[in-house]
This record gives structure tokens, sequence and C-alpha cells, in this order.
């Protein structure tokens, strides 16, 4: 697999304050990770490092690049970032202005642009709210509005930070498998910080922080199967795994599960 992303010895100190605390790991091309951990494990700070929006001690590259200043525009064609609260950033009249500004900004040409806002236009069924001003809509709209932003020049990467909060569960779980038929089919690789145990089960990948350091790395299945650890941290795990581990001891199912849709059609087969 190709490797889109290097961390090696990332170090972020803060008012005397260790908060990230050397950090080696990388990325593989398409997949989809998630960083967890308590506040003030270092979350939001990896995030803003790799969205180059943080100074850093250490060595990152990115998509060819090491992270630096005189190479910011170059990674910037290629990553979209989304952070926890983006809504001052809208400077357009309406939702369709928005987003064809988003487009604007990357330098394609206009066939690649009118196919781009076609179908993000149609996966997050923003035709009804196109000519409204962005901040006519609701906390979830909006949230949906600035991911979609973020999605349509098909970035290689996509880094976002705690940006599911605001989400309606209807919506979120559109926005979650809409990243997650765009990773598949596109290969855009995902980081994202959550604040929600829940949004795990979309991931491929998890990344556990606790003070700054690195805990457990590894599939979304053999990290959450950790429970001890996992308790330990105060973290728990996603309803359905809970489900499926209860259902497993009385001989329901016969593995854990992390999609619900999949373990109850399993079980009624």
């Amino acid at each position: 697999m190709v490797r889109i992303i290097n961390c090696d010895s990332v170090s972020l100190v803060k008012d005397g304050k260790i908060v990230l605390d050397n950090l080696t790991f990388s990325v593989e091309k398409g997949s989809f990770v998630s960083i967890v951990g308590n506040n003030g494990s270092g979350k939001s700070s990896l995030i803003n490092v790799l969205a180059g929006i943080q100074s850093y001690n250490g060595y990152i590259n990115i998509n060819g690049y090491s992270l630096e200043k005189n190479n910011m525009n170059e990674i910037r064609k290629s990553i979209s970032v989304v952070l926890s609260n983006m809504d001052n950033l809208f400077i357009q009249e309406t939702v369709l202005d928005e987003l064809i500004f988003s487009l604007k900004n990357i330098g394609k040409d206009e066939k690649f642009m009118k196919n781009q806002l076609d179908q993000i236009i149609n996966i997050f069924g923003l035709k009804n709210i196109l000519n409204k001003s962005p901040f006519e809509l609701n906390n979830s709209q909006r949230q949906m509005l600035i991911i979609a932003c973020a999605l349509i020049s098909s970035p290689d990467v996509l880094i976002m930070d705690e940006c599911m909060h605001q989400l309606s569960v209807k919506d979120k779980r559109l926005v979650l498998d809409i990243l997650n038929s765009y990773r598949k089919k596109r290969k855009i690789t995902i980081i994202m910080s959550v604040n929600d145990i829940e949004d795990v089960v979309y991931s491929d990948r998890i990344i556990v922080l606790d003070n700054g350091r690195i805990i457990m790395d590894g599939s979304n299945v053999s990290v959450l199967k950790n429970q001890d650890k996992m308790l330990e941290l105060g973290i728990g795990l996603p309803f359905v795994m809970n489900l499926s581990l209860k259902l497993m001891k009385r001989g329901i199912v016969s593995h854990v599960y992390l999609d619900m849709r999949k373990m109850v059609d399993d079980i009624w087969k």
C-alpha cells in the first residue's frame, strides 16, 4: 500500500506543557483513520498540525511534500480541512455560491467543476436549499454544507476535527456513508478526530491518544476489542459492538459487528 502521510517524532509543546509527545506513524492512501481520546489527549492539536495551522517539531510528509511553510501551497492543493467550528468562514450569499467558490479555488476545468457540483448537490441532498443563505440553515445543515464544500474538490486527503457533533442523527449517518463511499471509490484518505465513539465504526483504523502519546493503534476491531484498556481510558465501546458481544455470549451471533445493518441482516437469515 502507498503511504500518503508519514509522521516521524512529531512533538508539540505549549506553555511548557507537552501536548504531542514524539508521535511516529504513517497513513496509507485510501484509509479512514479515527483519532480517539479524552479532552486534553492531543486529538485537536494533532489535527491542527496535520492541517498545517500549528507549528511542530519533528517531520511530516504529506503526499510527497514535507509539511513546512515553503510547501504549503502545494500541500493545500491536495488536502481539505474541516475544523470543529467553521461557521464564521461562510463568505458567500447562498449555499450554491459557497459550493462554487470552493471549486473555483482548486483551479480545475469547467467540466470537472460541473460534474463535482452536480454530484455533491445530489448526494448531500442540497437541491432545496441552494438559494438560501448559509446563515438561514439550521446547525446540521450548515455542518453538512461545510463538509460538502471540503469534499467537492475531491481531495487526496480529508482532515476533520470533531465535526460531527452538530449533525442530526440522520444527517450524521448520511455524511459518514458519503465519506466511506468516497474513500472506497476514489481512494480519498480520511483522518478524523472524534468525540463520539459511535463514529469510529465507519473507519478502518483507530489511533488512541492519551496525554499526547499513542496508546493504541490498529484496525477498528482490534483496538475496540481491548475493552479493559478502552474502559481504563474512559472511552467505552460503540453500542453495536457492545450489543454484538452480548449476543455472542448467548450464541446468537458468532463474531463482533461494527455495522448494525449487517448484524440485523445476518440474524434474520
